[in-house]
């Protein structure tokens, strides 16, 4: 499978099939919803992904700095929140 010369020649990390499919989808609700924040768990059931990909997806968009995550007290629970950075 050929990937870009960007990829290659900076030496990056190359998602490809299925887990990139989920990642759009992730970046594209995110987009969608840019003045929401959700947790990991919600976005997974209104993908209807597994919530562990949509962890690993969630992750690597914030090392990217495509997304942040901010731990939130909602109804005297710690909660980690998604968004999509401004």
């Amino acid at each position: 499978m050929p990937i870009d010369l960007k990829s290659f020649d900076e030496g990056k990390e190359v998602e490809v099939g299925e887990r990139s499919n989920r990642k759009v989808q992730v970046m594209q609700f995110l987009s969608d919803n840019k003045r929401k924040a959700f947790t990991q768990k919600e976005i997974a059931e209104k993908l209807s992904i597994n919530p562990t990909h949509a962890r690993g997806i969630l992750m690597s968009m914030v090392e990217e700095g495509t997304a942040t995550r901010k731990l939130v007290t909602v109804d005297g629970k710690n909660r980690i929140f998604y968004a999509l950075k401004a």
